[in-house]
């Protein structure tokens, strides 16, 4: 079976998480988020430094969530060009998770999305946290795991407020 594709440029995703919100924002300042941004309207904070937020998960820990913990991870799911991937693709008769099928379908460009597991990863449960802490209010992290030159979902909005942020890869944003 081939590597996963997020070992060689895919794009991954963690939704919701840094050290605290100020981290998170900065440059832009608390204060200026909430005066003009919180609820109002989108905001795009550009990094110059593409690995800005690589310590909060690794290729290596997304590998090692899938391949040792992905039949205990609380919610996978996989999506290609907007649409849910049927999970019976990627589960046995049994209902458990096919790891082997999962990574195919990876492979083959599918978008891998690990939903709640806000408490898998330290550093995005330590973000979350300080989030959660911030907003008076539960947050969840997802993490989306895209292979290059692939989309997971068409454009969209959610009905909630997101924090993306980008851990590692390349994408365009619009």
């Amino acid at each position: 079976m081939p590597a996963p594709n997020w070992r060689q440029g895919g794009t991954l995703l963690a939704l919701g998480m840094a050290a605290s919100l100020a981290d998170l924002l900065d440059p832009v300042s608390e204060a200026a988020f909430f005066a003009r941004s919180y609820e109002r309207a989108p905001l795009h904070v550009p990094r110059g430094a593409p690995d800005h937020f690589a310590g909060l998960i690794s290729p290596g820990q997304i590998d090692h969530l899938v391949t040792t913990l992905g039949a205990a991870l609380p919610s996978v799911a996989l999506a290609r060009a907007g649409e849910t991937v049927d999970p019976a693709c990627y589960h046995g008769q049994d209902g458990r998770l096919d790891i082997a099928r999962l990574l195919a379908l990876h492979s083959d460009g599918a978008t891998l999305i690990l939903n709640q597991n806000e408490d898998v990863v330290g550093p995005v449960a330590d973000l979350r946290a300080a989030l959660e802490t911030a907003f008076s209010a539960f947050c969840q992290a997802n993490l989306y795991v895209t292979p290059a030159g692939q989309a997971g979902f068409a454009p969209h909005f959610d009905t909630h407020d997101v924090f993306l942020l980008q851990a590692a890869g390349r994408k365009v944003w619009r």
